[in-house]
């Protein structure tokens, strides 16, 4: 019997590529997002519409549908993915777009798309620090929250809703009426008359399923590997009832009673079905607002000029993958381009991706370089090798760019 064609043997597919240029007071944060991996694209208009290659079927039966509560950003990213088939490149597809609104604000977006990977929050929490470092926010620290699966989020809605029933003539007639519209606009009202019966309500992180608790593990193991500050906030929960998996903020410390949040973000990996497409489509995001004193005029050019990386960096393993965010801080930092595919757990389709890009080398991390803090670099062509540690490779970098080489 002639085997089935194994996945991992199949081509890898064309990876997705920047079609613009910006020009303007935020291009150290597109820089930034770049060195990650990030692709940019145009501004992502904010629509209400549906993705055009939806069947007719069913846009008729969606037309009553509300969707008012409905994250409109990320349904605009996903049209945009949908409609421009983006499922054909390699994936994860990571975007960042410098978005204005109506009301003429403009925030800094950061996508990442065709993921369920813990490694996509991670990346999207720590490309927002380094970029809100880079605007002089020095002292910040992160707040999450998961709601988790269908699963445990039915279980947490289920429960919730019986403790607010238990509680109504505590509520104003306002949050009653939520009750059955929308029960967490209740739980994340802040407001202090409230605050004795939420803190006193079901927390959704005691419901989640192993599946999702091993998926916040991960995350808090990704943000403690890199040495950022966070904290649990039960109260994140989001107001759409299309269950984000995860939720964050980053928020930047002092004495003031009143948070300012500086970034907020959250991963949904139903989305797409909920607005009519076939499948799910995971998508994480974080969403910036850019202050009018970054801002200055600012454009997008149609003609573009770019140097391609001559370097893959490869990871095998899940204590090399935690380490990765750490290695691209050190490319970021000398300026050395790279392509990398953190979301893979597969050595030999991240060696296919490198060879299928055409870089001249590759730098390796496998669970050998974990312990003893080193990575390999590899000639792609003769396979010549040779041991960095961790402590050397920013020099190595440096060097390797000083002699023109990367």
């Amino acid at each position: 019997m002639q085997r089935s064609k194994n996945k991992e043997q199949e081509p890898p597919r064309p990876i997705f590529c920047r079609t613009c240029e910006y020009r303007g007071s935020l291009q150290k944060a597109v820089d930034i997002a770049e060195c990650y991996g990030f692709t940019l694209v145009e501004p992502i208009t904010i629509t209400k519409r549906l993705p055009t290659g939806l069947p007719k079927f069913k846009k008729e039966a969606l037309r009553e549908k509300d969707f008012s509560d409905f994250p409109k950003e990320y349904m605009s990213t996903l049209k945009k993915y949908i409609d421009g088939e983006m499922h054909r490149f390699a994936q994860p597809i990571m975007l960042c777009h410098i978005n204005k609104s109506e009301s003429n604000s403009t925030e800094f977006r950061l996508e990442i798309i065709g993921t369920k990977k813990s490694v996509a929050e991670a990346t999207v929490i720590r490309v927002a620090g380094v970029i809100l470092d880079e605007l002089g926010f020095k002292n910040i620290h992160i707040r999450l929250n998961s709601i988790g699966d269908k699963e445990s989020g039915n279980v947490f809605l289920r429960e919730l809703t019986n403790y607010y029933r238990q509680h109504i003539s505590n509520l104003s007639p306002v949050l009653q009426s939520q009750i059955k519209k929308n029960i967490l606009k209740i739980y994340s009202n802040t407001s202090e008359k409230y605050r004795e019966i939420n803190d006193n309500a079901p927390k959704p992180i005691q419901f989640l399923t192993e599946e999702s608790r091993g998926h916040l593990s991960e995350i808090l193991d990704f943000l403690e590997n890199l040495g950022l500050k966070y904290e649990m906030g039960d109260e994140l929960v989001g107001t759409s009832a299309c269950f984000p998996k995860t939720l964050y903020e980053i928020i930047e410390d002092g004495n003031r009673k009143e948070k300012n949040i500086l970034a907020r973000g959250e991963r949904y990996n139903h989305l797409a079905q909920k607005i009519g497409f076939n499948r799910k489509i995971p998508i994480v995001g974080i969403s910036i607002p850019i202050q009018k004193r970054f801002l200055r005029k600012d454009r997008y050019l149609k003609e573009i000029s770019i140097r391609e990386p001559k370097i893959y960096f490869i990871h095998l393993g899940y204590d090399a993958k935690k380490r990765s965010l750490g290695i691209l801080d050190v490319f970021r930092k000398t300026k050395v381009k790279v392509y990398q595919s953190l979301c893979s757990d597969s050595f030999a389709s991240q060696l296919r991706m490198a060879e299928q890009t055409g870089v001249p080398y590759t730098i390796i991390m496998g669970q050998k370089e974990v312990m003893e803090s080193s990575v390999i670099f590899r000639d792609m062509e003769t396979r010549y090798q040779k041991n960095i540690t961790l402590s050397r490779l920013e020099n190595f970098l440096k060097d390797l760019k000083r002699k023109k080489v990367v």
